[in-house]
């Protein structure tokens, strides 16, 4: 790369870091917008957002086919691979818990790199208007002046910087005290800044020896690196390693030397890269949903939706790409802010004015079941049919089998009726042999008394031998018509088990749909029914926003929410306690409102009348500070004087 196109980039980025920390002046006094991302302790601000927005704008429009790794854009689920093309590393404010607090220890950093190696850093804190650069071979600066490292070699000498991040992982916790307690015991001082970044810029300058940092991002420490490095500094992996900047870990001393005594003293922790962390995937996942439910609008500047701020609704979302909260009437820029948008989803409107996301959310949610069920119940009936066709089949197969048996029985009938006949036969013949037998009695010995004595034994043994097959038949024929009613009894057992199943599943698809529709029921009662707390708290924030003290007192716009954490992304319900109070149902609830001046406190009272329905018996907003000498402002409070308004809420 040329000489002067490094000269180019390297003053680029002196001018537009110069024009970002003037915002970041404007907002160190302010009352700040606050979120959360990996946990409570990992903060942003609206200003990580807006400065990083302004960096990445203005650079792509100098350096259209560079690319970008910003912390912001990788907690929304951007890439954050650090490729062989030119790059810039931007943390738009390292030291957020310090920017929020008032702690003057904030720096907004920007780093250049080619082929993955840095090329260009810069490091600048506007609150004390501190600022460190360097080029790669051309030393490091602070304010345009030179500085160097202290080129300390002893640890019992040394100062050292450590740091616990915003992890509370109970492992990580034990290892990072373990490792201060190591270092502590033989160091001469140990120091936390709160920002990876100036850290290191104090070890440039010689204010500091050395500096330990476990779970920093790439963002955090690319830019202070190379200026650490240009002043004469040594960093490595904790592990005496080569430094790789996507390991997350680093180790940073005035010597080389240095360095060597602090390694051995270190428990190490490894980190997973960004790339499978699974954060990024769950907001792959929910901006998945938003997008195939609503459909994603087109890039609009932040700027042009602002500008419909404290309008209404309608007139916001005329504008495509622009989203509505309707509790503090903001209007921004809706692919900007896709998972950490200035309100809840319970007032955030988008695409419709008709009703609010999380609305839009349960409906889908519910259709959805639906479909699951009507296609468990077409599986179902699909099986049935197919369970009637088998049994069809087997009918058949009984029918015909059934058939067979009759042929048999007929067959066995005549040959019943032929037995019986030859019997009848042979009876008719004995009475004629029996007097052929008396007649010749006499003449036994002749040979025609013989001859026919002998035939007369022929017959009989024959009668004999056909009687004896007859009657075995006959006790076939009743084996075979025991077994056909065995099996017609199988049979009819089979077809009872099978109508039983048949109706189990039958109730076992009408309880699901009747718990279905009774979720739905409970679901959009909830959402839209008065006598619910959910209606009581939105009616009250209604009447608390419309009153004209509370606007004075806490200062415009307002946010409305059902915990003391300020833009919490969790579906909460407002807090809320139902008693019986002399015979009548009673039911008090608190929430919370944020103004740009005080926040405070909001205590509601209810009771039903006598056509059960809940009318107010007050509705009083605490301070947290006094204002026109008063705490408690009374935004409605019933016309019955023997119900005095409390002096306090009891929460």
């Amino acid at each position: 790369m040329l000489e002067h196109d490094i000269d180019v980039y390297y003053k680029t980025v002196l001018e537009l870091v110069s024009l970002a920390g003037k915002v970041v002046s404007q907002g160190f006094s302010v009352t700040k917008r606050i979120e959360t991302k990996s946990n409570t302790v990992d903060l942003v601000t609206e200003y990580d957002q807006r400065i990083e927005e302004i960096l990445i704008k203005q650079l792509r429009e100098k350096f259209p086919t560079h690319k970008f790794i910003g912390e912001e854009s990788s907690a929304a689920g951007h890439e954050a691979t650090l490729t062989d093309d030119p790059t810039w590393i931007i943390d738009p404010i390292d030291g957020t818990t310090n920017f929020v607090h008032g702690f003057p220890m904030v720096a907004i950093c920007v780093a250049f790199a080619i082929g993955k190696d840095v090329i260009i850093g810069v490091v600048f804190n506007p609150i004390l208007d501190h600022l460190y650069s360097a080029v790669r071979g051309k030393g490091a600066f602070k304010n345009g002046r030179p500085i160097q490292c202290s080129k300390q070699t002893e640890l019992g000498l040394s100062q050292v910087i450590g740091a616990y991040g915003y992890s509370r992982d109970p492992a990580v916790l034990d290892a990072k005290s373990k490792n201060q307690r190591m270092i502590i015991e033989k160091a001469h001082s140990i120091r936390m800044m709160g920002s990876a970044a100036l850290s290191l810029c104090l070890i440039a300058e010689g204010s500091c020896d050395a500096y330990v940092e476990y779970g920093a991002y790439i963002w955090d420490y690319a830019a202070s690196d190379l200026i650490a490095r240009e002043a004469g500094a040594y960093t490595c992996d904790p592990t005496g390693a080569p430094l790789d900047l996507s390991h997350r870990r680093m180790l940073c001393a005035a010597t080389k030397e240095l360095a060597a005594q602090i390694s051995p003293l270190l428990t190490h922790i490894d980190y997973v890269s960004d790339s499978k962390k699974p954060t990024i995937m769950n907001r792959f996942l929910f901006l998945t949903l938003i997008s195939v439910f609503v459909g994603l609008a087109s890039s609009v500047p932040d700027e042009t939706c602002r500008r419909l701020s404290n309008s209404d609704c309608e007139k916001c979302l005329k504008e495509s790409g622009c989203a509505f909260c309707q509790n503090n009437k903001q209007c921004f820029a809706y692919d900007l802010y896709p998972t950490h948008p200035p309100c809840s989803t319970s007032e955030l409107k988008f695409k419709t004015c008709f009703a609010d996301l999380q609305t839009w959310l349960i409906v889908l949610g519910s259709v959805g079941g639906v479909i699951l069920i009507a296609i468990i119940v077409i599986i179902i009936c699909c099986r049935k049919k197919c369970i009637q066709r088998a049994r069809r089949r087997d009918q058949a197969k009984e029918d015909a089998y059934g058939r067979k048996l009759d042929e048999r029985r007929v067959e066995a009938g005549i040959r019943s009726e032929e037995r019986k006949q030859a019997a009848d036969n042979i009876q008719m013949i004995l009475p004629s042999i029996c007097f052929v037998a008396k007649q010749c009695q006499h003449q036994w010995r002749s040979p025609l008394f013989r001859s026919v004595l002998v035939i007369n034994q022929r017959q009989l043994a024959t009668s004999t031998k056909q009687k004896k097959d007859s009657k075995k038949q006959d006790n076939n024929v009743v084996v075979q018509s025991t077994t056909e009613n065995q099996i017609e009894v199988a049979t009819f057992k089979e077809k009872a088990q099978q109508a039983a199943k048949d109706t189990g599943y039958s109730v076992i698809v009408i309880a699901g749909v009747a718990a279905l529709g009774g979720l739905c029921y409970l679901m959009l009662r909830e959402l839209y029914s008065r006598e619910t707390p959910n209606g009581i708290y939105k009616e009250a924030s209604k009447m608390c926003l419309a009153n004209t003290e509370v606007q004075d007192a806490l200062g415009t716009p307002i946010m409305v929410h059902t915990t003391p954490q300020v833009g919490s992304m969790r579906i909460n319900n407002v807090r809320a306690k139902v008693f019986d109070e002399k015979g009548h149902r009673s039911m008090t609830l608190a929430f919370y409102l944020t103004g740009k001046e005080r926040s405070g406190v909001v205590g509601v009272k209810v009771q039903k009348n006598i056509s059960n329905k809940f009318v107010y018996d007050y509705i009083l907003v605490q301070l947290d500070r006094p204002w026109r000498g008063r705490n408690i402002i009374q935004v409605h409070q019933n016309l019955d004087t023997s119900k005095p308004a409390p002096q306090a809420l009891d929460l």
